[in-house]
């Protein structure tokens, strides 16, 4: 009996070490590895600012912290208007796309933010001033004036879900015009796609 348990004891690993390896060999061959967001800086940014307001944490971001978040919106300023893959990874295709430019604009926006609270007025003036061209920029360039709405891309006719979220980010109002009309172009489209999806059987 002992023999027949220590056998089932020593398959088992070997098992879990064919998965490892499949999944580690899944993960060197996913192309994403080689692909261009330059909304991640502004990600980060964003999953840390929490660290700095929620007093039930253990323990407050400090300046410490805020200089290492520095380092990234250092990147998110600079890339901004770099072309990349997108939120949607798309493969062999790099554009300037309105999702990453608003997510570098957010991260360094909240980084004004984050000096303010601790007391750092000049590094608040320093972010600030980065993001407000940014932000400028972003309004002018992802509007469209022929489908009056905000598109995927600067120069892009494409709509894309993720400009959806430009109030959330703190980008736009969501009462203002330019972003009702983009809700409304959504709500279109999305019909269109159901009308046709049941005119083929579909539902």
């Amino acid at each position: 009996m002992a023999s027949s348990r220590s056998s089932r004891w020593t398959k088992r690993p070997r098992r879990r070490s064919r998965a490892i390896a499949a999944t580690v060999r899944c993960a060197i061959g996913n192309a994403a590895a080689e692909q261009v967001q330059n909304d991640t800086y502004g990600s980060v940014i964003l999953a840390a600012m929490p660290m700095f307001y929620d007093r039930r944490l253990p323990r407050l971001g400090d300046e410490g912290l805020f200089r290492l978040l520095e380092s990234l919106g250092a990147k998110a300023g600079e890339l901004a208007f770099e072309a990349d893959n997108g939120i949607w990874e798309y493969r062999g295709r790099q554009r300037i796309h309105t999702h990453s430019i608003a997510m570098c604009w957010a991260g360094c926006h909240r980084l004004a933010a984050i000096a303010s609270r601790l007391g750092l007025p000049d590094r608040a003036a320093h972010w600030n001033a980065v993001a407000e061209p940014v932000h400028q920029a972003l309004l002018q360039g992802a509007w469209n004036e022929k489908r009056q709405a905000f598109t995927a891309a600067f120069g892009s006719d494409d709509l894309d879900a993720s400009v959806l979220l430009l109030p959330d980010l703190g980008v736009i109002e969501a009462d203002d015009p330019r972003f009702v009309s983009t809700v409304k172009r959504h709500g279109a489209r999305t019909f269109a796609r159901e009308a046709r999806y049941a005119l083929c059987g579909g539902g």
